[in-house]
């Protein structure tokens, strides 16, 4: 399943051929959406813990209200027949900071036990931080298509004392002790070393119990900058929520996640991190606090040419902590690229903060025709759960075709 403002289609995995779709997303939420409204930031996920797909989006208009609408399906494989028939629909309001407040580049974190809603609260038209929200949904009541409730939290601050522009929450294998979030300072300058790591624990009760929601304060030992516009041939890229990490992993005790940064040059690159989260102990707190982190390998990717920058991308490991990283990349009009898609990727056994075996990477798709003004962050991951494909990656990427319009790429890459 792949996901764009507006509408999203199923494929199938065999081949890549389009199964089912493309459907609008105003039919799909038929049963919540407001006439008029518009879509973004859609986020979407195959809960492999509870075999459901879930989707959501951000709905709303310029100037006015913004929601939520979300959907779990009622099965393990819906077809869509129907669209949206398939699916139990919810809507969330986000109006939380006032009539007009608005939710922007939205996350979305899945555990065992509940689903996580990440975003930035926006002044229209969508420029003024007004501050951060975490919604935790109960996915009991969302499975069966009961009424859910929910759990907001507000305002996670930095070391530097500003706001979150945004908090990645993670995606999660299996049934863990917490749900792990990431905020960064991106955003507010830099260079900056260290990122908020929080935590919410608790969660087997969250039906009866809020969850536990603590923050500590990591050093990376690596520092980051908000990025710079990327170039391509005849001008270049404005980032659309260029501050958050993507989608973020949390898989066999390790947080993996990667950010655009500006580097020397200036330039961009991508910060990738691995790390091991701790919880303090039930005896010192119970329900557990987040307690930093035992183990942190963080590495800088970026081309040797310095007329190309690499910025949106996304990274996952697998439980032999082996990693794949997939990004954008493009450069001037002496490098001649336009927005592309590549590919590297390290094993376990490379040397620490090496990634790219040898410098190595590779381009799954060459961007042919220059990009609009702004370029947003439509990429994703998923490891196929099974012993037949073990090793595989499926990536979703934009990339620039023909007509100067951008599109997405579904890639299947396999780690070797």
């Amino acid at each position: 399943m792949e996901g764009v403002s507006e509408s999203f289609a199923i494929y199938r995995a065999s081949n890549g051929s389009l199964a089912f779709g493309p459907y609008l997303e105003s039919s799909f939420f038929a049963s919540v959406f407001h006439s008029s409204d518009l879509f973004g930031s859609t986020l979407m996920d195959y809960d492999v813990m509870r075999d459901r797909w879930i989707v959501v989006a951000i709905e709303g208009s310029s100037g006015g209200p913004s929601y939520l609408d979300i959907a779990v399906s009622a099965s393990t494989s819906p077809n869509q027949p129907t669209p949206g028939g398939q699916y139990h629909e919810y809507q969330i309001p986000t109006a939380f900071r006032g009539s007009a407040s608005q939710c922007g580049h939205a996350q979305l974190g899945v555990e065992y036990y509940s689903l996580t809603i990440t975003c930035g609260v926006y002044a229209p038209p969508g420029v003024t931080l007004l501050g951060n929200e975490t919604i935790v949904i109960d996915k009991a009541a969302l499975l069966t298509g009961t009424p859910a409730s929910y759990t907001l939290y507000q305002d996670v601050m930095l070391d530097n004392g500003h706001f979150a522009y945004s908090i990645s929450p993670a995606i999660e294998d299996g049934v863990q002790d917490a749900e792990y979030l990431v905020a960064t300072e991106a955003g507010w300058g830099g260079p900056f070393s260290k990122i908020t790591l929080c935590a919410r624990t608790n969660l087997r009760n969250i039906a009866s119990v809020a969850p536990t929601y603590t923050c500590g304060v990591v050093d990376l030992g690596a520092s980051y900058s908000a990025p710079i516009a990327a170039r391509q041939p005849g001008g270049s890229l404005s980032f659309i929520g260029g501050f958050e990490t993507g989608e973020m992993y949390f898989k066999a005790g390790r947080l993996y996640f990667a950010l655009t940064t500006a580097i020397t040059g200036p330039r961009d690159g991508v910060l990738w991190v691995e790390m091991q989260p701790q919880l303090s102990t039930q005896a010192a707190h119970n329900p557990q606090w987040i307690n930093g982190a035992d183990y942190v390998q963080t590495g800088i990717f970026y081309f040797s040419d310095p007329n190309t920058d690499v910025y949106p991308p996304t990274v996952m490991g697998t439980d032999e902590n082996d990693m794949s990283l997939v990004f954008n990349y493009s450069g001037n009009a002496t490098s001649g690229l336009y927005p592309s898609v590549g590919f590297t990727g390290r094993k376990a056994s490379d040397a620490p903060g090496t990634m790219g075996q040898g410098g190595a990477s590779g381009t799954a798709v060459a961007g042919i025709s220059a990009a609009g003004p702004y370029w947003s962050g439509y990429a994703s991951r998923a490891i196929p759960l099974n012993s037949v494909t073990r090793g595989a990656v499926w990536c979703a990427e934009e990339h620039m075709g023909a007509g100067n319009a951008w599109k997405t790429r579904l890639i299947a890459l396999r780690l070797e």
